[in-house]
């Protein structure tokens, strides 16, 4: 049994839409009963990434350019799924 108690949404604002996902800005109230703000995505589309471990038991990354943060990554390899792919 968890102690832990969810937070509370007070208000939601889309703060960015497109077409991809949106953004949301949400007024949260803590346990401690202190009000802050959070940022979400949102609308997202399914998506997925693949942990691959090769025959010697090594976990395999793919290395791939970062656009927002401007630099080379290491990450396991994954993306978005079509509307009309299985997963």
């Amino acid at each position: 049994m968890s102690n832990l108690t969810p937070w509370k949404q007070i208000q939601a604002k889309i703060v960015f839409e497109s077409p991809y996902m949106n953004v949301v800005e949400d007024t949260v109230e803590l346990p401690t009963g202190k009000q802050i703000k959070c940022l979400r995505f949102d609308n997202l589309p399914d998506g997925l990434s693949v942990i691959l471990k090769n025959e010697g038991g090594q976990i395999l990354l793919a290395r791939q350019y970062c656009y927002p943060g401007r630099h080379m990554v290491w990450e396991f390899p994954g993306g978005r799924c079509e509307d009309n792919e299985a997963v």
